[in-house]
């Protein structure tokens, strides 16, 4: 099995074995050994990794976001936990600013919870049990993906043509 994209995820880890130096490996294969080496797609990895916790999404339901958002990113904060959520878009944060959400910033980390959190869900529960870190760490995931960066990255990103 290749080395799975979620392990660039910290702390999310498939167990996979990962060769260093192909030269180390015997090159011959069966033809049983081909067939097992089957790649799975992003999506079969992460319901191989949500395996486990509680009240996991189905197949069905990163499909459907996929196809609703385009892409959606899985991230992790402390290693054993797993955030599945969606990019801020330009109206959202706009609506966001006019209710004033943006003035507090306890109540916006909170609003971009609710808005872009796909699972788990952003309900009551997961504000009051979630560690107090939680919240403004997936913020800031959130936020650098929704094109919020530093100024130095914007600047880093400016090339000449």
């Amino acid at each position: 099995m290749s080395k799975s994209l979620l392990n660039n995820v910290e702390g999310i880890s498939m167990e996979d074995d990962v060769i260093l130096n192909p030269s180390d490996v015997d090159m011959e294969t069966t033809e049983e050994d081909s067939q097992e080496e089957v790649e799975l797609s992003p999506i079969e990895e992460l319901l191989i990794t949500l395996e486990g916790y509680d009240n996991p999404p189905l197949e069905y339901d990163l499909e459907q976001w996929k196809d609703l958002y385009g892409m959606f990113f899985v991230s992790s904060i402390n290693g054993e936990d797993v955030f599945i959520w969606k990019t801020l878009k330009r109206m959202e944060y706009k609506s966001m600013a006019q209710s004033g959400a943006l003035d507090q910033q306890d109540l916006f980390e909170n609003a971009v919870a609710r808005k872009c959190l796909l699972w788990p869900h952003p309900g009551q529960e997961f504000f009051a049990t979630s560690d107090a870190g939680i919240l403004p760490t997936l913020f800031k995931q959130i936020m650098h993906k929704s094109g919020f960066v530093s100024d130095e990255v914007a600047i880093s990103m400016i090339r000449r043509v």
